[in-house]
């Protein structure tokens, strides 16, 4: 998984100011009237994310933990069992259609946590029926988070992942979760919850103050 996790914040390196990257497209607000309709389950226990409009003055829409903290994660079960915050002065990379069609990715690292700190979120998850899509960076995965504690990349650190795959994929599930999103248009909340296969339930909320649209 460090090695996804590697490849993952190249692609979002690159989009945030490298060459090819990626141009912003305009803000995009419902019409009048107008919702997000609601996905259903698939047989993997897996809801998949549904865009949520926010309003313009809560940084969270209603319903839709956490506002403030860049993001807030919270384990439970397991050795490492508590509520962690990401440091006040990291940046979430939080893009939407960068890692394929319709899909939401998260980049946040800490590459200087200490041991009991929030070292890394790293969260994929595809609009409904598209994990297949040729053009998915992460194809075949539905659903995929992996938070870690202690430094990103250090020897010590300990991941909780929970992975959400299609039959197409070359991997097999491990856990279930889901994922939500509250979309103003420029920033975003994501809410994602899930149980690793181990019995660690995760939910963790990531506060996006900008988001990498393609």
């Amino acid at each position: 998984m460090r090695f996804a996790i590697l490849v993952f914040t190249c692609v979002l390196a690159a989009a945030c100011g490298g060459a090819g990257a990626p141009t912003t497209r305009p803000a995009q607000t419902p019409g009048a009237g107008q919702t997000a309709s609601p996905a259903s389950a698939t047989s993997v226990a897996f809801t998949p994310m549904a865009a949520t409009p926010a309003p313009a003055t809560s940084p969270a829409a209603p319903g839709l933990p956490g506002s403030g903290a860049v993001a807030t994660v919270t384990l439970s079960g397991g050795p490492d069992a508590g509520t962690y915050m990401a440091a006040s002065d990291l940046e979430p990379n939080c893009s939407l259609g960068l890692i394929g069609p319709g899909a939401w990715g998260v980049q946040l690292t800490n590459l200087v946590a200490a041991d009991n700190e929030l070292g890394s979120v790293q969260l994929v998850s595809a609009a409904p029926g598209m994990a297949d899509d040729e053009n998915a960076f992460f194809k075949g995965t539905e659903f995929l988070i992996t938070v870690t504690i202690g430094p990103s990349l250090g020897a010590d650190s300990r991941n909780y992942e929970v992975a959400v795959r299609s039959e197409a994929a070359d991997q097999d599930s491990s856990g279930d979760g889901s994922a939500e999103v509250a979309d103003t248009g420029t920033t975003a909340v994501i809410h994602a919850t899930g149980t690793t296969a181990d019995g660690v339930a995760i939910d963790a909320t990531i506060n996006c103050p900008s988001v990498i649209r393609q």
